[in-house]
């Protein structure tokens, strides 16, 4: 993931929805939804 954004990046997400996350955001909160098939479940602000 990357952004020339400052603060931190548009992530487009499976449902079709795209929200603006931080780059203080913790790093499970992003690693969650960027894996394929793994099961994890993130809340997203």
């Amino acid at each position: 993931m990357g952004s020339n954004l400052p603060g931190g990046a548009n992530i487009a997400f499976g449902d079709g929805s795209v929200r603006f996350l931080t780059d203080s955001a913790p790093l499970d909160t992003l690693m969650g939804p960027a894996s394929r098939a793994s099961g994890e479940v993130a809340a997203v602000p």
